[in-house]
């Protein structure tokens, strides 16, 4: 195992997707979401869409939990429910889809999805304060659809979040929250579906320190960085990813 993972260290592309786990770490530190953003149109690149979503799937798992535990308090439980009801139905259909796609497709798909996902967001839509129970469940089926096609799932509970003007530090937890309960769904389809074996695990070895750092460093960053320079610094980097992602290079 030892010589493999010496050998996975000096190969250029595992080289540049520690790189890529960093910063990802990062920003998913700071803001509870925009990990999978980042890291997986780069990662699909390098390895294929399905090690790309079950490498973050996996390395994501033992660094989040603590911080789930940490911030739940400050997640708002109720609005979180009927979203990940949605998630949990979807999910599974994301992973057949990224199953049985043709993953020059799928990386299509991704990185569209990641582009069009910030140029939302940035842009300032938000889903209207109004939106009932329903809209929470559309919501969470389609941010788990994204994730279990490729652990995007972000862009679609932002744009819900925003248009309740949530603060940033509740939308950090409840993202945080709705992820780990997503996580569940998502493993047990990725399971079933034979996209974890050795070769993932291999990768997750070595990403997962580097993810665990950057993240604690990201959480150390919360509240002193300016919300505006960091959403600016982060719609830079996801839509670089996404550019990067895209199968024409």
């Amino acid at each position: 195992m030892l010589s493999d993972l010496a050998a996975l260290l000096h190969d250029p592309s595992m080289q540049i997707a520690l790189l890529v786990v960093f910063v990802a770490g990062l920003v998913r530190g700071f803001s509870g979401f925009g990990a999978g953003l980042l890291y997986v149109p780069i990662a699909s690149a390098l390895f294929g869409p399905k090690v790309a979503a079950a490498t973050i799937l996996l390395f994501d798992i033992p660094v989040a939990v603590p911080f789930v535990i940490r911030l739940l308090p400050k997640a708002n439980v109720r609005e979180v429910m009927p979203l990940a009801a949605g998630a949990v139905v979807m999910t599974p259909l994301g992973a057949v889809a990224l199953a049985h796609a043709d993953p020059v497709t799928v990386r299509w798909a991704i990185s569209v999805a990641v582009l069009a996902g910030v140029a939302l967001i940035a842009a300032g839509l938000k889903v209207p304060t109004a939106a009932g129970t329903g809209t929470a469940v559309a919501v969470g089926g389609a941010s788990g659809f994204l994730n279990g096609l490729a652990q995007i799932g972000g862009p679609p509970l932002i744009l819900y979040w925003l248009g309740r003007s949530v603060p940033p530090e509740t939308i950090r937890a409840s993202a945080m929250l709705f992820f780990a309960i997503g996580t569940v769904a998502t493993l047990a389809t990725y399971l079933v579906g034979g996209f974890i074996d050795r070769a993932v695990m291999l990768k997750v070895v070595l990403m997962a320190p580097v993810f665990a750092v950057a993240m604690t460093m990201g959480a150390g960053l919360f509240g002193l960085a300016s919300p505006v320079v960091y959403r600016r610094v982060a719609y830079a980097l996801i839509t670089v990813a996404g550019l990067l992602g895209l199968p024409v290079w």
